[in-house]
């Protein structure tokens, strides 16, 4: 499957791209902007205010080897104890990067905190339970509704082999790829980098001229890819599963295809 990432604007406050996976568009904002993030948090919330069900969300996290500005504050090497450098959300056809403010110099927004506070917000992702503790403890934000996809898809597809569907093994333990694959077919197959990812296009210069640093395209394309699997993995195990969620992509993508249905129709008339 063919990822692309593109940039469309860069500005003090973010930078949003239009990232591809296969056939699929995804709005991306980075930023380390608490105002951004809150505007972004707000907007997802409004979107959904209207429409039944929890909201799903794809959450992931990440620490950079080397880490821009964190270990200065904290002199750990334990990785349980090292803070995330990044968090990203997806809601199928916008996803958010946010840079995390240190914690042992700022305290986390309030918007994430009251966000992921919200019974009604289900996140979904992998290894949840290593997720959710570091970001309660170090983070002092508590995901109230966390499911693992893991957990989740071992349940689900133990359903579906009991109705005579393929029986699979391991899914306890399985990388984020190889459940994306699973649950979601081989069309979603992707190729990773063999080695790590430059985080930032030019870290030194951004360091002494004060500015926060560029991510570079390729970050942002699989940091997108990673928060986009978990959502997508996790809206497909809750309908195998048998829950309901509202799906602000999925709405989205319907009310297109009735669109063009009508279209299509007009011209033909």
């Amino acid at each position: 499957m063919e990822l692309t990432a593109e940039k469309l604007e860069n500005n003090a406050g973010h930078e949003s791209y239009r990232v591809h996976v296969g056939s699929h568009r995804i709005l991306s904002i980075t930023t380390r902007c608490h105002d951004t993030a809150t505007k972004w948090i707000k907007e997802v919330q409004k979107c959904h205010r209207n429409k039944p069900g929890p909201l799903l969300v794809g959450l992931s996290a990440s620490v950079e080897s080397g880490s821009y500005g964190r270990r200065a504050s904290n002199s750990t090497t334990d990785p349980k104890k090292l803070p995330y450098d990044f968090l990203q959300l997806s809601i199928g056809s916008h996803c958010l990067i946010y840079h995390l403010p240190d914690p042992y110099n700022n305290k986390a927004l309030k918007t994430f905190k009251s966000f992921f506070a919200d019974d009604n917000v289900i996140a979904v992702g992998v290894d949840m339970t290593s997720v959710t503790n570091k970001l309660e403890q170090i983070h002092e934000i508590k995901v109230s509704n966390p499911m693992d996809l893991n957990e989740m898809a071992v349940q689900a597809l133990k359903i579906t082999s009991t109705t005579g569907g393929k029986e699979y093994h391991g899914l306890a333990r399985c990388s984020l790829d190889r459940l994306a694959e699973v649950v979601c077919g081989s069309d979603v197959y992707v190729i990773r980098p063999e080695s790590e990812l430059e985080w930032y296009v030019n870290k030194e210069l951004d360091i002494f001229s004060g500015r926060s640093p560029e991510i570079t395209d390729e970050k942002v394309m699989f940091s997108t890819l990673d928060a986009y699997f978990c959502y997508l993995i996790g809206l497909e195990l809750l309908r195998k599963i048998g829950s309901s969620v509202s799906s602000s992509s999925a709405s989205s993508s319907s009310s297109k295809k009735k669109k063009s249905k009508k279209k299509m129709n007009k011209n033909k008339k």
